[in-house]
């Protein structure tokens, strides 16, 4: 798996209510990357705004607030708008994937999913973070 170089550490916020949490925490650390967990939507928001992590990936199917209503948050508050957020999702129909965007979502992953597909994903969004001026914060 390709990994994150120390002197430039990712911060994710990954949000899921499922046992993928413990995996996809491992598998991002084993990447380089800085993880913060979160288990439900409410979480994910308050997380957010505290850490203001790099990227959030965050599952769709949750109980309480869902991984579209946390999408829609963070995309309309101005502190974290310019955050990168990714779906987790089993859902992966056409129909589906229109609502994902129509969230305004920067992608999604549907399950089961790679851990080499994902990190390179990352990659790639916080390479276009880089490219508009926008670099991870300083840890």
């Amino acid at each position: 798996m390709c990994a994150v170089s120390d002197a430039d550490t990712v911060s994710v916020l990954l949000v899921d209510d499922e046992s993928l949490l413990k995996l996809g925490e491992t598998q991002l650390e084993e990447a380089g990357f800085r993880v913060i967990t979160g288990r439900n939507g409410e979480e994910a928001l308050e997380k957010a705004h505290l850490f203001r992590p790099d990227i959030v990936l965050v599952d769709v199917l949750m109980p309480g607030m869902n991984g579209w209503q946390v999408c829609r948050a963070l995309k309309t508050h101005p502190e974290t708008a310019a955050i990168p957020v990714f779906f987790l999702t089993c859902l992966g129909e056409e129909e589906d994937i229109s609502r994902h965007h129509r969230a305004e979502a920067d992608g999604y992953f549907v399950k089961p999913f790679r851990a080499e597909t994902m990190v390179a994903r990352i990659l790639d969004a916080m390479e276009k973070r880089r490219r508009r001026g926008l670099q991870p914060r300083p840890r």
